[in-house]
């Protein structure tokens, strides 16, 4: 499948996201089923780019994995060596029936409306145009790591419900991620602290405090992952990516985290206690360190998309407070009209598109585009 054709799926649903934002400050309940239509119509497409998509670097290796899923005597789930929320839903859907082709295409359905139904849930505080780019260019075109997907998407539901202050069950859909894929207990973990710490009412650190801890912790890294690694017998298949020659500059995650930083910044002016301040106070340095880490340990280089809310939701937040003149946006005293700033983020994001395509060409990732139903 070409590349521009998923480029075509992203821009139709942007358009389609786009009018439903455009409309949603209408109360009319005819009006509301409408957008929604729009909004699910434009999810449909990237639905069927991403889902019925049956070849790939990684899908053949899915489907052997998926096999011996199913095969595993049950008396060896907890010794298997797979991760056990990933094992029993593949017994349960090979139970029921499911073959591994169709086993993927639920996957990445389950996947694709976990994070639909996050950025819709927050319609009323974001942007969801911007939200709907940022998935595109940042999760859509990375979205043939089909488990890893699976667990970024619960995890974005999770937080989705945490910034609506349902802690509990958003605890829950992070803690179904980290089942999925063991690498998201790290942002359960990140999570937890964030719950204890608003429940508590702890006095929070500066943000330069947290910004020079992530810092040190990536810059330790060469250290602490193959201890961390090697300590838990339940992480010795993730041996093989601790191999490293030294941590690297990581200069594009310094380019994409001065955005959520810089709005940060802004933010901090205006907001004092709120979910997403206080969220997104730790989850920005946090994933910044994972991200950094990625460049040198092969183990960390998929985990930036647990905290792909930094640009999923954070953004939009962001950007929807620009457009009700919430947010203090002056520039050496010169304030930019809200059309320029609208502008200034789609080329960001077209910026993040635009390198992932280019070092990893979408026809031999994902097409082509050969369906279950063909």
């Amino acid at each position: 499948m070409k590349e521009t054709q998923f480029v075509v799926a992203v821009f139709l649903s942007a358009c389609w996201a786009g009018i439903a934002e455009a409309s949603k400050n209408s109360n009319k309940a005819g009006n509301k089923l409408i957008r929604a239509g729009f909004y699910i119509t434009g999810f449909l497409g990237l639905w069927y780019c991403y889902a019925i998509a049956t070849t790939g670097i990684d899908y053949t290796a899915y489907l052997r994995e998926y096999q011996m899923l199913a095969n595993v005597p049950n008396d060896r789930i907890l010794s298997s060596g797979f991760e056990i929320g990933y094992l029993l839903i593949a017994k349960l859907l090979a139970f029921a029936g499911a073959n591994a082709e169709m086993a993927l295409l639920i996957f990445r359905t389950i996947s694709i409306v976990n994070i639909a139904v996050a950025i819709w849930m927050l319609q009323s505080e974001i942007n969801i145009f911007f939200a709907v780019i940022a998935y595109a260019s940042i999760l859509f075109f990375d979205g043939y790591h089909i488990v890893m997907m699976l667990s970024a998407s619960l995890i974005l539901m999770g937080i989705s419900l945490v910034l609506r202050q349902k802690y509990k069950v958003g605890l829950l859909f992070c803690s179904a991620a980290a089942m999925i894929h063991y690498s998201g207990t790290l942002f359960l973990i990140v999570l937890i602290v964030i719950y204890i710490l608003n429940q508590k009412n702890v006095l929070m650190p500066e943000w330069w405090v947290l910004w020079i801890g992530a810092i040190l912790i990536a810059l330790c890294a060469g250290n602490l992952v193959p201890a961390v690694v090697t300590r838990f017998s339940m992480l010795a298949k993730y041996k093989k990516y601790i191999t490293t020659s030294g941590l690297s500059l990581g200069s594009a995650q310094i380019i994409y985290y001065s955005l959520p930083t810089w709005l940060m910044i802004r933010l901090k002016k205006t907001e004092n206690n709120t979910p997403w301040k206080n969220i997104f106070y730790i989850l920005i340095p946090t994933g910044f360190c994972v991200a950094y880490i990625g460049y040198s340990f092969g183990i960390f280089d998929r985990m930036y998309e647990f905290f792909s809310a930094n640009f999923i939701l954070f953004i939009p937040y962001c950007i929807n407070k620009v457009e009700n003149r919430k947010l203090d946006m002056k520039v050496s005293n010169v304030n930019l009209s809200t059309g320029i700033w609208c502008i200034i983020f789609l080329l960001y994001f077209a910026l993040r598109a635009y390198v992932f395509i280019a070092g990893h060409p979408v026809g031999y990732e994902f097409g082509p585009l050969q369906g279950v139903f063909s």
